[in-house]
């Protein structure tokens, strides 16, 4: 029960952050907007344009597709790659807050912006993680992941997923040439 309740509220508050990056509406529930606000503020204060927003993109050549939060310009870093993580940000015993964030996620997110590159995307080249609070009110936490070959770390567990899963995505014989953009 709790976590279907977690995945609930996960779901909402990323419903939210679409619904406000596409037209600044904010929630009405009085819970959700306490977590929200410090998102909205991040956002306000750091996203100069969106390229997408809760978008599929697509790689036939190594048959993967995922549902990227956000593609954007971001003050100081260029255009990126964004995802939006929502977690019990734990405290230290001083109170300070804690957030986890998880060696697969870089993986995760090269392997999005691989996939917005071949859409024709260009210049895509940062991987962002913004963890937002599930349940106490405070500022989101970025982090900004560099310097490491996560795309062939993301293929290489590929791999490994289709040796052990016997399956491949892409069948013998067809055509991973991408579509021609419209």
């Amino acid at each position: 029960e709790h976590v279907e309740k977690a995945a609930d509220l996960g779901s909402a508050i990323h419903n939210a952050c679409e619904v406000y990056a596409l037209n600044k509406e904010v929630p009405t529930d009085a819970k959700l907007l306490g977590l929200f606000e410090p998102w909205q503020k991040w956002f306000d204060e750091n996203v100069e344009r969106i390229g997408s927003i809760e978008q599929t993109y697509v790689h036939h050549e190594y048959g993967y597709a995922g549902r990227v939060d956000m593609v954007a310009l971001l003050k100081g870093i260029g255009w990126a790659v964004v995802d939006f993580k929502t977690q019990k940000v734990k405290r230290s015993a001083k109170g300070e807050a804690k957030p986890a964030f998880y060696e697969t996620w870089p993986l995760q997110l090269a392997a999005y912006r691989q996939a917005v590159l071949v859409s024709g995307a260009k210049h895509v080249t940062g991987l962002v993680s913004v963890v937002i609070d599930s349940v106490q009110p405070g500022p989101v936490h970025v982090k900004q992941w560099t310097d490491v070959d996560y795309f062939g770390s993301f293929l290489a567990a590929v791999a490994l997923w289709k040796y052990v899963k016997g399956y491949d995505p892409v069948p013998p014989g067809l055509s991973c040439e991408r579509p021609e953009l419209n």
